[in-house]
């Protein structure tokens, strides 16, 4: 798919103006948006659920796309996996232009549930090495999103989630199926946020389409009511029999803390397949999900704290999943609609809740501090009356750069203030404060809901970058680039000229890629390093790595080339083929290396294997 966010693919688009693109589209080659073969949105499909919905026709849209959160508004369909062989024209006016002020939902009877928001990818199964890794429901080639839709309709439920029926109220929601794919792909560690429309922000007309009964949903529902007082022992001894996560981590560099580590209640060490992992340094410990950054740690005590209580609140998560429930919805509201948010950025939280209780909203920084979002003192403590939505917080975005875990809580009973004046803002090193929180939230029956929200911190974006003119400017010159091509000399000028309106990865990627092709390998280096340093993904770090691994080979510098090369096939997300540039270029330097007779039996292993996931050997 593609999009006005898409960072490998920049258009001159307005925000919410896109495409949907066949299943065979690459076949055809270079398109415009008045091309038959492309669905554009503004003149095919929102014209045609604009008609549906007038007619009051109730219609649910899935859509496994990159891109895809505006996919009914104006959207497009391209598997990344097919993208290579397709040019798009993007000529000024091809797709159309427009305000960029958001727009508000335009139907009152459809919803969409779709794969990734307007500035992501989405994870694509499309091979036998991805469903060994990943094995599809009915072992056929599937879009992840695709896999855990098919999984959440065919039994109601989902593996480490549980009934997506929350309530147990006999009516599936979309919300709560919305609930239950969003928290199964974070458990599996997908890079990709789904999205739902309308958002808690943009529903004005009429019936809440969030709540309403998916297609499959019982007739006739019982209301949702929250557990009976008298059921105390009962919740009490299912958590008592109930199997609670394990947080998995992985340590490198320090023996020592990994034996602390494995000390842990509900940790385990586990280098195979983590969920966080920690590389120890000189001056602070780093901690990340496959290269996304939670935090940087000075201490092995505030690593552990972090830790343990990340594994706590987890576990407190698991167990108001895994017994009838309030449904929740808790949502970030940014400038780039996806969980990824820029210091310096204003954003919103926004909560809802099927049943009426008290709300405790807190935030695990990337450093392991805890603050209290809610109540807070401009919202009071109060009680969330059912089916209202209530604004959280509204701040600017400041450090700590990283992973926050945002926390939502409907608790039956209100904290009790000597607890809640103590929640405010928790430093790792205050221990007893949290395990005197821990402790109530694990009283029996206290949670009637849980709700858990990451939001990825990133530095902050030049002053260029914040204006859309900027960005534009930016935009326009690296397409002009691109009609050029990169064996045009005049090429080079324009990608700089885009660097200097708004520095993009897209732009200093094709900067050295351009320089690259017109063999100028000395200034080339620059540009691609700095493409590995903007790279947000594990597409472009891959492509990054490549770049300056292509470059340093060029230049007969094979061990800086196995150095950029490896760190691409590390950043190649799980289950995905490396691309064919990789393996061609790792495939040259391995019969350089072995020419110099300084090949490791390592690299000759990796380069093998990541041939055989794409029957290259």
């Amino acid at each position: 798919g593609t999009g006005p966010l898409d960072t490998s693919k920049v258009a001159p688009l307005a925000h919410t103006t896109a495409a949907l693109l066949p299943y065979d589209t690459a076949k055809i080659g270079r398109l415009t948006a008045d091309s038959s073969s492309v669905l554009v949105g503004q003149r095919d499909i929102r014209p045609l659920f604009e008609s549906l919905d007038q007619k009051g026709v109730y219609v649910t849209a899935i859509i496994d796309a990159c891109y895809s959160e505006h996919a009914t508004r104006t959207g497009f369909k391209l598997l990344p996996s097919r993208a290579s062989s397709l040019t798009l024209d993007y000529s000024a006016g091809s797709f159309g232009t427009g305000s960029h002020a958001k727009d508000a939902y335009p139907y009152r009877n459809i919803i969409t549930l779709s794969a990734s928001a307007a500035n992501q990818t989405a994870a694509e199964l499309g091979n036998e090495a991805a469903l060994r890794q990943f094995p599809t429901l009915d072992g056929e080639f599937h879009g992840a999103f695709s896999d855990v839709m098919l999984r959440a309709l065919s039994t109601g439920s989902l593996p480490d989630y549980g009934p997506l029926d929350k309530n147990a109220d006999g009516a599936l929601t979309t919300q709560e199926l919305y609930n239950g794919i969003t928290r199964y792909m974070q458990i599996k560690g997908y890079e990709q946020t789904p999205k739902l429309q309308p958002t808690l922000s943009t529903q004005s007309k009429g019936r809440d389409l969030r709540e309403q009964r998916l297609f499959f949903a019982a007739d006739a529902p019982s209301p949702a009511t929250p557990p009976a007082a008298n059921s105390a022992a009962v919740s009490a001894g299912e958590d008592n029999a109930m199997e609670l996560p394990v947080l998995k981590v992985k340590v490198s560099g320090d023996s020592t803390l990994q034996s602390r580590i494995g000390a842990l209640a509900g940790i385990e060490i586990n280098a195979t397949s983590p969920d966080i992992m920690i590389d120890a340094g000189p001056a602070a410990y780093r901690m990340h999900i496959d290269g996304e950054l939670i935090g940087q740690l000075a201490s092995e005590d505030a690593v552990l704290e972090l830790l343990r209580r990340r594994a706590a609140l987890d576990q407190v998560l698991h167990k108001a999943n895994h017994r009838p429930q309030a449904t929740l919805a808790l949502e970030l509201q940014t400038e780039q609609s996806a969980n990824y948010v820029t210091l310096g950025d204003f954003v919103k939280i926004l909560m809802k809740s099927d049943q009426s209780g008290y709300p405790l909203v807190v935030d695990l920084f990337g450093n392991g501090d805890i603050f209290r979002l809610y109540p807070n003192r401009s919202a009071p403590s109060k009680r969330l009356d059912a089916h209202t939505t209530q604004q959280v917080f509204e701040v600017e975005v400041t450090e700590p750069l990283g992973m926050d875990s945002v926390y939502l809580f409907l608790l039956k009973e209100p904290v009790p203030q000597h607890i809640l004046q103590t929640v405010w803002d928790v430093p790792s090193q205050h221990q007893a404060v949290f395990t005197s929180l821990l402790e109530w939230l694990n009283q029996p029956d206290s949670v009637l809901g849980a709700s858990k929200l990451p939001v990825f911190i990133q530095a902050g974006k030049t002053e260029l970058c914040r204006s859309q003119r900027h960005l534009n400017q930016a935009r326009q010159h690296y397409e002009q680039a691109l009609t050029l091509g990169a064996a045009a000399p005049e090429s080079i000028d324009l990608l700089r000229e885009s660097i200097a309106a708004c520095g993009l990865f897209q732009n200093y990627f094709q900067l050295g890629y351009n320089l690259l092709a017109q063999q100028q390998l000395e200034d080339a280096a620059e540009p691609a390093l700095q493409a590995v340093q903007l790279a947000q993904n594990s597409e472009n770090k891959t492509l990054g790595w490549w770049l300056l691994g292509r470059i340093k080979l060029e230049r007969g510098q094979l061990p800086e080339a196995k150095s950029a090369f490896d760190a691409a096939f590390a950043a190649v997300t799980p289950g995905q083929a490396p691309p064919p540039e990789l393996l061609e270029d790792a495939t040259s330097l391995e019969q350089a290396l072995l020419q110099r007779g300084t090949v490791s039996a390592d690299f000759i292993g990796s380069v093998l294997n990541a041939s055989r996931a794409v029957g290259v050997a």
